[in-house]
C-alpha cells in the first residue's frame, strides 16, 4: 500500500469512526450516558470483536493491517490528551472550591 493509499484509508477510517461515535452518542444520550461511553461502545462495535466477526472481509477493507499501527499510535496520543484534560479540569475545579 503506497503512502497516498494509506493516507486515503486513514481519512476514511477517521470519518467512519467519528460518524459512528456521533451516532452511538446520539443513541445513548437518552439513557443518560456521556459521550465517552458512546465512544467505548463504538470501539467495540467497529473493532474485530463484532464488526470483524460479522463482516471480516469488509472489516479488512476498511481497516487494513498497514493502518492499524498508525491508528493505535494516534489512539494512544488521544488517550493521553483526554487523561490530561480530565486531570487538569479536576485540579482547577478543586482549587476553585478550596
Amino acid at each position: 500500500m503506497s503512502n497516498f493509499e494509506l493516507s486515503i484509508a486513514l481519512f476514511l477510517q477517521f470519518a467512519i469512526i467519528l460518524a459512528s461515535c456521533r451516532l452511538v452518542g446520539w443513541l445513548v444520550r437518552p439513557l443518560g450516558q456521556p459521550q465517552v461511553v458512546a465512544e467505548m461502545i463504538t470501539g467495540v462495535l467497529l473493532g474485530p470483536s463484532l464488526f470483524g466477526l460479522l463482516a471480516p472481509g469488509l472489516h479488512a477493507q476498511l481497516f487494513p493491517k498497514q493502518s492499524l499501527s498508525i491508528i493505535y499510535c494516534l489512539a494512544q496520543i488521544g488517550l493521553v490528551l483526554y487523561m490530561f484534560r480530565s486531570a487538569s479540569s479536576s485540579i482547577s475545579s478543586s482549587s476553585a472550591s478550596g
